[in-house]
């Protein structure tokens, strides 16, 4: 998504929502030969280290901030 439409999704309160949906298409396409999923507008990459939703854990255990998906 455009940085500035991020922007916008942020303030209106919804960008977790669209990452929350945008998710799904990175969900029904992971696999091993993914190396991670990147978030370039927050500069947040989370590592591929097995299934999606452990990873996405394991990046919030780990400190990095995904305050943006909640």
């Amino acid at each position: 998504m455009p940085n500035q439409r991020n922007q916008a999704l942020h303030q209106s309160g919804s960008l977790g929502e669209m990452y929350k949906v945008l998710l799904i298409f990175v969900f029904l396409s992971w696999s091993n030969n993914c190396l991670a999923v990147y978030f370039p507008a927050e500069g947040v990459t989370v590592p591929n280290f097995g299934d999606l939703a452990g990873n996405i854990q394991w990046a919030r255990r780990a400190g990095l901030d995904l305050s943006f998906l909640d």
